[in-house]
C-alpha cells in the first residue's frame, strides 16, 4: 500500500472514531409542565434533518429514573413506542416522509417525578444523559410550576451555559451548541405545603440501594477473600503428593463457580435489580473466585 493510500485509510478511520454514533439535532424544545400531584407533563419536539431516500431510525431512549412510570402518548409522526425498565420512541425514517427538516414530537407524564424531604419537595429531571450522542444546534426548555406555586430557591438548569429567564409561571432556558455527553437536568425545590405530592415508590428505592452498597461491597469482598484464604491454605498445607488432586479439584471448583456466577447475576437481575449496580458485585466476586481456582488448578 503506497503512503498517500494509507494515509487516506488513517484519516478515514480517524474520523469514523471522531463522530461514531452522533447524530445532528437542529433544534431541541422541551416543554414540562408540574402538577400539583407530583407528576411532571414532557413535551419534547425534535428537528431533525432527514433524508427518505436513506432509511434510517431516530431512537429517544426516555428517562428511566426519578419517576414511578411513563404514560406516553402518540407520538408524532407515528412511531414504535417501547414501554417498561427501559422506555423509548424509534421513528422509522424511509418512504413517504418529506424531505428536509422534519419536527418529531413525543408527549407523555412521568408519575411522582418528586423526590419528597423534610417540609420539601425536588424536582431533578434528566432531560439528557451524560450518554447521549446527539450534538444539538440549538435546545430551548420551557418549564412551568403549578398554578400559585413558585419554587423556594431559583431554580432552572443544573449544568452550566444556559440562559435562564423568568416568567410568571415559570423559567425559559435557551442554549445553542449542547455536544455529545453533555447533560441536561431540569432541577427546582418546592415547599411540600404548597403541593400534594404522592411518597414516590423510586425514591424509596434509591435511598435503599445506598443504604445497602455497604452490605454488597463488602459481601462480594468477603467471598473473594474467601477464595484466597483457600488457595493460601492449599499452598502451605498440602503436600507435594495430594498437589496433582488438589489441582484437580481446584478446575472442578472453579468451573462450577463460573457457571454459578452468570445463574447468580441472572437470579439479581430478576429479584435485585431495583437495588442498583452494586448487588451485581456479590455474582461478580463468586465469577473472580472461579477464575483465580480456574488459573491456580491449571498451574504445574
Amino acid at each position: 500500500m503506497g503512503a498517500k493510500a494509507l494515509a487516506a485509510v488513517l484519516l478515514a478511520a480517524a474520523l469514523s472514531c471522531g463522530g461514531a454514533g452522533e447524530r445532528l439535532v437542529e433544534r431541541l424544545e422541551v416543554r414540562l409542565a408540574l402538577h400539583p400531584d407530583g407528576s411532571l407533563e414532557v413535551s419534547e419536539t425534535w428537528i431533525v434533518d432527514v433524508d427518505p431516500r436513506t432509511p434510517s431510525t431516530f431512537t429517544r431512549k426516555l428517562p428511566r429514573e426519578h419517576h414511578d412510570g411513563l404514560s406516553v402518548l402518540q407520538p408524532s409522526p407515528p412511531a414504535q413506542v417501547e414501554q417498561g425498565k427501559a422506555p423509548s420512541v424509534s421513528w422509522a425514517i424511509g418512504p413517504g416522509w418529506g424531505a428536509g427538516l422534519q419536527a418529531l414530537t413525543v408527549q407523555y407524564v412521568a408519575a411522582n417525578a418528586l423526590a419528597l424531604g423534610p417540609g420539601r419537595a425536588r424536582l431533578s429531571w434528566p432531560v439528557l444523559l451524560p450518554n447521549h450522542r446527539w450534538r444539538i444546534k440549538q435546545a430551548y426548555l420551557h418549564f412551568e410550576s403549578p398554578g400559585g406555586v413558585t419554587p423556594v430557591t431559583p431554580g432552572g438548569i443544573a449544568e452550566p451555559g444556559w440562559g435562564v429567564t423568568e416568567r410568571p409561571t415559570g423559567v425559559e432556558a435557551i442554549r445553542a451548541n449542547v455536544g455529545p455527553g453533555e447533560p441536561v437536568t431540569v432541577s427546582f425545590e418546592f415547599s411540600r405545603d404548597d403541593l400534594k405530592p404522592h411518597e414516590p415508590e423510586w425514591q424509596f428505592l434509591m435511598e435503599r440501594a445506598e443504604e445497602f452498597k455497604p452490605a454488597f461491597a463488602s459481601a462480594a469482598a468477603s467471598i473473594i477473600i474467601v477464595g484466597l484464604a483457600v488457595l493460601g491454605l492449599i499452598r502451605v498445607l498440602v503436600s507435594e503428593q495430594a498437589r496433582g488432586a488438589a489441582r484437580r479439584g481446584l478446575r472442578t471448583a472453579g468451573i462450577v463457580f463460573l457457571v454459578l456466577g452468570p445463574l447468580l447475576a441472572l437470579a439479581v437481575k430478576l429479584t435485585l435489580d431495583a437495588f442498583g449496580p452494586w448487588a451485581m458485585s456479590v455474582p461478580a466476586s463468586v465469577a473472580i473466585v472461579g477464575l483465580m481456582f480456574l488459573i491456580a488448578g491449571s498451574r504445574r
